[in-house]
Parts: C-alpha cells; structure tokens; sequence
C-alpha cells in the first residue's frame, strides 16, 4: 500500500524542480494520508490516487504555470540530445561546404576554403539549436512527458505508474538511439546538400573529379520523402530517449516508421533510374570487367539489400513489442503456450 504512495509521490515530484520536490513530497504525502480512512486497504488507495489524477497533470498544479520552454522533466534530456547533435551538425556541415568549395570547377584559395568551412560549421551549431529546441518544446506541449504517444491518450489509472523494480529487458537502448541520431543527421546533411559526396573520387591534374553514385536529377524526386522520413525518426528517437522504455503504443509508432522506411528503401534500391550510369561506365573500367558481370553483381547486390532492409525491419518491430511486454526471449515459448491454454 505504502509502495504504490511512495511511487505516485515519485512520479509527481521527478516532473518538478529540484528546490521544490521535497516540499512538495511531504505536502502531497500529507494530503494523501488525510484522504484516506483510518485501517485504508489498497483499494482504497488506489481510489484516492486516481482521484487525485495523472502525476503529470497534479505536477502541472504544483508547477501553476509553465515559465519554461523545455521543462524539468525532459530537460536532462533535451541538453543530452542537444551534444550529440552539436557533436555532429556543426562538423558535417563544415566538411560539406568545405568539399563544395574544393569541387568548385573555377578553384579557390586556402583562404576560400577555411570561410568555407568555418561558415559551415557555424550554420551547423545554429540550425542544431533551432531544431533540437523546436522538436523538444513540441513534446513538451503536447504532454509527452508523461510516458504516452499522443495516439494514446486515456483516462490515467493506477496501473499506469511506472514499477518500483524495473527490468532492464524494456529499457530504451539510450546507445542505439544515439547512433541513430548521428546516422541520421549526417546522412539527411549529405544526401539533400551535396548528394555527390557519394561516389568515386578520383585526383586528375591536382584537381579532385567526382563520379556520383546516384543520378541527382532523379534523386530528387526522393530527397523530400527522405528527408520527411528522416525528421520522423530523429523525433522518435528523441522520444525513446525521453520516454526511457518500451510500451506498446510506442512499439507501434516504431513499426510504422520501420514500414515507412522499408518501402522507401526498397523502392529506391530497385529503381534502375537512380543510379548514375557514368559512375557505372566509370566502375567497369576502373575493375577492368565487362558491363554484363558488373550489372549481375549490381542486381545480386540490389537483392541482397532489399532482404537486408526488411529483415531489420521485421527485428527491429518484433523486439519492439517484445520489450515493451517485458517478454525474454528465453521464456517465449512459455508464453506462447500460456495462450494457447496449455503447459509446458
């Protein structure tokens, strides 16, 4: 009975200020017990937990008005999120002005090169201020604070707060989630910037000569879809770093964009259209092989890709609903024999 006080206090308190969580602890303590009636049981508390409504909602009450862009609650994270993409904006957009400057056909001075490239990096560190605040303050308006997607809005309940022990089975991988921001941001950089950075470089007469891997004509027909994609995962990222865990509205949101991104990847991978034939001239003679075996290797290649793209998919959804049930692998097929009513 205690337990489930002392968790509530918890979940409101975390949400505020460090100077006035303790104040707040006893009062909130305080009230609760004077809710309750003499010898409560823990239906009766549960009653007056859920009168006294979400953590998040009750820490709003206590908070009277909100004075801040990004609040306490995801503020750790916010500054967390908010290195990793000063770690990598600002560098990546300084090396991809820096290898415009170089592949301008007329040349330039060292002097060209370094305002290039300093010009680079300082739009990079305001663009990940703009953006990383702007994805934030939305997830605070919108009440993701409080461990919910906004497709999962329901009346709070008890069983809703988080455990006192906690398995680590269904704890957000904070490490894979920040790959996947450097991963994201540097390619969405590169492929709606300077998409020729991807190709066969190659040193003739002092000068460095390019040959693009993809054709960027009809690579711009993908650039709006793949950068729409990419702002979608960035935000889910961010989300599962806020959020901590799996549940299972956020395993679904991670199945759609998995979807999302198979059936890009796939129709991108297969569209003969977009790759640049003069890089491919260009490979069969640097190989020294004919055009027939470099296109088998091509093909065998795209196939190899597409079966990639879905099986990590699949995995990546399965493992998603998987830790949000907190279910270990090892006690599956006892689970799936509980729901077939039989027993092992």
């Amino acid at each position: 009975m205690m337990d489930l006080i002392e968790r509530y206090i918890q979940a409101v308190t975390e949400r505020l200020p460090d100077g006035t969580r303790d104040d707040v602890a006893r009062e909130l303590r305080a009230n609760i017990e004077d809710m309750l009636p003499d010898e409560a049981g823990e239906e009766d508390v549960r009653e007056v937990l859920e009168k006294l409504g979400s953590p998040s909602a009750l820490a709003n009450e206590y908070r009277q008005s909100k004075r801040y862009l990004i609040g306490p609650a995801m503020y750790d994270a916010y500054i967390d999120v908010l290195k990793i993409v000063l770690c990598i904006a600002p560098v990546a957009l300084a090396f991809i002005s820096l290898a415009g400057a170089v592949l301008e056909p007329s040349g330039g001075s060292y002097v060209d090169y370094a305002a290039a490239f300093i010009g680079g990096a300082v739009q990079g560190v305001l663009h990940s201020f703009l953006w990383v605040t702007l994805v934030f303050a939305i997830l605070e308006r919108a009440g993701m604070d409080e461990g919910n997607l906004s497709f999962n809005k329901k009346e709070w309940s008890v069983d809703d707060l988080p455990s006192a022990v906690q398995s680590p089975m269904g704890r957000i991988d904070r490490v894979g989630e920040v790959a996947s921001i450097i991963f994201i941001v540097g390619f969405v950089l590169v492929i709606s910037l300077m998409p020729e950075l991807f190709g066969w470089w190659e040193q003739t007469d002092g000068s460095w000569q390019v040959f693009p891997v993809f054709d960027l004509a009809r690579l711009e027909a993908y650039v709006p879809a793949i950068v729409l994609l990419a702002i979608i995962g960035f935000c889910l990222s961010v989300y599962k770093i806020v959020a901590g865990r799996w549940t299972v509205p956020l395993a679904v949101a991670n199945t759609l964009f998995n979807l999302a991104f198979v059936i890009l990847a796939c129709l991108a991978i297969t569209d003969s259209g977009l790759w640049n034939q003069e890089f491919i001239s260009h490979m069969e003679g640097v190989f020294e092989i004919s055009a027939g075996t470099l296109e088998a290797i091509m093909e065998a290649g795209r196939t190899a890709a597409v079966v990639i793209a879905i099986l990590l998919g699949v995995l990546d959804s399965i493992m998603g609903f998987l830790k949000s049930k907190d279910v270990r692998l090892r006690d599956l097929p006892d689970k799936v024999l509980g729901l077939m009513g039989a027993e092992r």
